[in-house]
């Protein structure tokens, strides 16, 4: 989950442990399998390792478990949406 401390400093958390992310290299993000075009869906963000697997698990639906992507591919892509709409 993503969240702001009272300085407006953006901080990540854990959706297993809920300890915050204070090092991007260290989590990744677990999406549901067979997201059609148009449709949206909660991505969770998580530590990679125990917590990784365990929100994996809870993103499994009839196409699968969840899949997984770092969170630093995750931000070259919105950097790269974004200049392509720019």
């Amino acid at each position: 989950m993503l969240f702001m401390t009272y300085d407006a400093q953006p901080a990540l958390r854990c959706a297993i442990c809920e300890k915050p992310i204070f090092n991007v290299a260290e989590a990744a993000l677990a999406y549901p399998r067979g997201i059609e075009p148009g449709e949206m869906h909660r991505i969770c963000v998580a530590h990679r390792g125990t917590c990784l697997q365990k929100v994996e698990a809870q993103q499994a639906n009839e196409y699968g478990p969840g899949l997984t992507m770092e969170l630093t591919e995750y931000g070259d892509r919105l950097r790269g949406l974004h200049s392509a709409t720019s």
